[in-house]
């Protein structure tokens, strides 16, 4: 893999997480005439640590043609390692006929986020666009995105629950000459 392939990489990770963040905390009450509503439902298991687990209280926020819901399920791995995220919340934000699955540390600091994302084409045959995984912790960045040499995913889902497989490229943001590699994935969320 060339450079401007890891560059690629290495951006659409960025934005695909930076706009995922900002997808799921914007305000929809400016919106022209949009009301939001929000429903709760307890989850068990709220704020567990760890490779897996349920992420609290369920709620629904929907404004336009935008549905966001926090709360949910999820597991990941790379390269059969589990992948280990403190004070988990899972966010789900469908627009269009796309959804973004993610994952992220509610008590994260600017020298300790970890998360990862996903986003699908809607149906029961989803299309994965672009997944990425990070760790500033650790310095790892991993990043799917299609047409990159190397890198493949597939999603299947299962009602609420998407399970996405595949192969990324990974770096090492702390050694950059280390150069990329690829690793294989799974990853797992229910929305609630």
């Amino acid at each position: 893999m060339n450079r401007t392939a890891l560059k690629l990489t290495a951006a659409a990770a960025a934005a695909l997480i930076g706009g995922l963040g900002l997808t799921a905390c914007s305000d929809s009450s400016a919106d022209s005439g949009d009301s939001a509503t929000t429903t709760a439902a307890a989850a068990a298991d709220s704020g567990k640590s760890g490779k897996s687990g349920k992420s609290g209280d369920a709620t629904t926020i929907t404004a336009g043609d935008t549905t966001v819901t926090t709360g949910g399920e999820w597991s990941a791995s790379v390269d059969g390692t589990p992948v280990e995220i403190t004070d988990a919340t899972v966010v789900c934000a469908e627009q269009g006929d796309t959804i973004s699955l993610s994952v992220g540390s509610t008590s994260a600091t600017m020298d300790s986020a970890t998360g990862l994302s996903a986003v699908l084409s809607t149906g029961d045959n989803p299309e994965v666009q672009a997944v990425g995984m990070g760790s500033t912790e650790t310095g790892e960045a991993l990043a799917y995105a299609a047409g990159i040499p190397g890198n493949e995913a597939t999603a299947t889902k299962n009602g609420n629950t998407y399970e996405i497989t595949g192969v990324l490229t990974a770096a090492d943001m702390n050694n950059p000459m280390a150069g990329p590699q690829e690793k294989s994935f799974e990853l797992s969320v229910t929305c609630p």
